[in-house]
């Protein structure tokens, strides 16, 4: 009897030596501090037009302290990486000469100076500069046909820089990026509403569709996205230039993402800042405009990076700390971005606040600072 007793006992202890060591291994397989992927955003990006290089061989260097151990940063890639011009092969007529004389001739000559094409060390500077992925998905990507656009993405490969929103193929220019790290996923979709010239798809394709085109694909790419990682960022490239707020048509697009669990939109194409809104649990940064570009206006020149920490625990997923940091493009002969001193980070401020006023965001979720400006979720 004795020996029955001690037998189950010893059986008791072994059993509960057995649960406590499951419970233990369970809970340390549970994240107890928060895991965290910094992401880091900008407008466009551009490198040179009608064989006319742009950005100096450190475009960067005064901005690239932003990007120090971020594991995303991201931007648009406005100019295919290729030394071959493919289109507009004839130099244009003069406007300043008057030999441009008929509209064919005017419409030419625009056309020519708006086909990009970036330098061939573009990619290069792209690393150095810290950046880890490229949307290139815009209304340049056809610049210089399906050839450039899979020239661009070797040469991005070939600096491990990643790209989102073309391939060569057409269901893979709409694959999502996706990274990790620590547990914690974020899916990146890239897309854009205007291209300049026809799509060739017979070797490069772009990830592009109407305004109404996206309202029905977008949100059903979100959410089969949202089912798969964590946290889903959609980058487009729409708009009118030098407008900036956007249409009905785009406000029904955004709220249509929200809905399908979409958590950060940034916009790129209107070449000007635009403001700030909360949609859902979406913070939407309608534009960011340019951060690399050759442009002489007041507002083309205003720019901004955008931080923001995806966040997962125990207790769930969150973003935190975002942040909006004003950037101006100055100096001569080339305009490079530079964090925006106290004065034109007021200004730049101030016009984010008025741009961002038209919204009815939540109370005290977007505090506008002297030098940045903070947004903080419910």
């Amino acid at each position: 009897m004795t020996r029955f007793i001690k037998g189950k006992v010893f059986s008791m202890r072994k059993i509960v030596f057995v649960l406590s060591w499951l419970l233990l291994e369970m809970l340390l397989s549970l994240p107890l501090h928060a895991q965290t992927v910094t992401f880091s955003a900008v407008g466009d990006v551009f490198f040179g037009r009608a064989g006319k290089q742009h950005g100096t061989e450190d475009p960067f260097r005064y901005v690239k302290s932003e990007f120090a151990n971020r594991d995303i940063v991201m931007g648009n890639l406005e100019s295919p990486i290729t030394p071959i011009r493919r289109r507009l092969l004839t130099p244009p007529c003069s406007v300043k000469k008057g030999t441009c004389q008929t509209e064919e001739q005017r419409r030419y000559h625009r056309l020519y100076f708006l086909t990009f094409q970036g330098r061939e060390s573009a990619a290069k500077l792209l690393k150095e500069g810290g950046f880890t992925v490229m949307s290139t998905a815009n209304n340049h990507a056809e610049d210089q046909g399906g050839e450039g656009i899979i020239e661009t993405l070797d040469r991005l490969k070939a600096q491990s820089v990643q790209n989102v929103g073309s391939s060569t193929n057409a269901a893979e220019a709409w694959e999502p990026y996706i990274f990790k790290k620590n547990g914690v996923s974020v899916g990146i979709i890239a897309a854009t509403t205007i291209l300049n010239f026809t799509p060739t798809e017979t070797q490069g394709f772009v990830a592009h569709g109407t305004l109404k085109q996206l309202i029905d694909m977008l949100p059903k790419k979100i959410a089969d996205l949202k089912s798969k990682v964590d946290f889903v960022v959609v980058t487009l490239h729409y708009g009118a230039e030098s407008v900036s707020h956007p249409s009905a048509r785009e406000r029904m697009l955004m709220r249509a993402m929200a809905q399908a669990g979409a958590d950060l939109f940034i916009g790129t194409h209107p070449h000007v800042l635009r403001g700030i809104e909360i949609i859902d649990n979406m913070v939407v940064f309608w534009s960011l405009g340019n951060f690399l570009f050759d442009s002489r206006k007041k507002e083309w020149c205003e720019s901004g990076i955008v931080h923001v920490d995806f966040v997962k625990n125990k207790t769930g997923k969150s973003m935190r700390n975002i942040r909006f940091i004003p950037v101006t493009l100055s100096g001569i002969p080339e305009r490079l971005p530079h964090p925006a001193n106290r004065v034109r980070a007021q200004q730049i401020i101030k016009e984010m606040k008025t741009n961002s006023i038209r919204y009815q965001n939540p109370k005290n979720s977007i505090i506008f600072g002297d030098q940045i400006i903070e947004v903080q979720l419910p």
